[in-house]
């Protein structure tokens, strides 16, 4: 047999009965140490609990008491007409918000038209939602005079987001007579006024 292994399993040594109790009776007072903590900070936890219960409980009490009474002081006729009077205001300060206007679509058209352009007549639609859509009727001095004109309002990306010109003829003034068609964004016309 090769030498360090043993013939028996049973050990040399004995094993001291003491020893092994202590041990033993070391870790059963340790659990029951960290078992009594754990019951004591949860009783704590449950009387913390208990205690704030009572007093959300006794403050619910109170604000109701106080409702009552400040409610017996009011005249619901007052209340009502109150409440009405505010649901009007609301009301108004929501059409205040959403009014549109076209003085910032002529003001455009001022400020954009070419000086050798001239409108002759302004049909219009309006839709909020999708923006001002403006037939503009009107003479050029010249065809590119004409050109330039749609240039400028091209570029005001803006403000306007489609520009067609149609029906593009001479006339015997000398003229070129044509049709121009804006599509306003919406933002070109809506007025952000603020409720008193």
């Amino acid at each position: 047999m090769p030498e360090g292994f043993e013939k028996t399993f049973i050990p040399r040594k004995s094993i001291d009965p003491m020893q092994t109790g202590l041990r033993i009776k070391h870790t059963l007072d340790t659990f029951l140490s960290a078992s009594i903590l754990f019951i004591a900070l949860i009783l704590s936890i449950a009387a913390a609990l208990f205690v704030s219960h009572l007093y959300v409980e006794g403050q619910i009490k109170t604000v109701q008491g106080n409702i009552e009474q400040l409610s017996q002081k009011f005249d619901p006729v007052v209340v009502g007409t109150i409440a009405k009077l505010d649901a009007q205001v609301s009301g108004a300060e929501a059409i205040i918000a959403s009014h549109t206007s076209i003085d910032k679509i002529f003001a455009f058209l001022d400020e954009s038209t070419v000086a050798k352009v001239s409108i002759q007549k302004i049909d219009f639609v309006s839709n909020p939602k999708d923006g001002v859509v403006m037939v503009l009727s009107g003479k050029a001095s010249s065809y590119n005079t004409l050109a330039y004109q749609d240039s400028v309002y091209t570029k005001k990306k803006d403000q306007v987001s489609d520009v067609v010109f149609s029906d593009i003829k001479p006339n015997e003034d000398g003229l070129i007579d044509f049709v121009a068609t804006l599509t306003f964004t919406p933002n070109a016309f809506i007025s952000n006024h603020t409720a008193l």
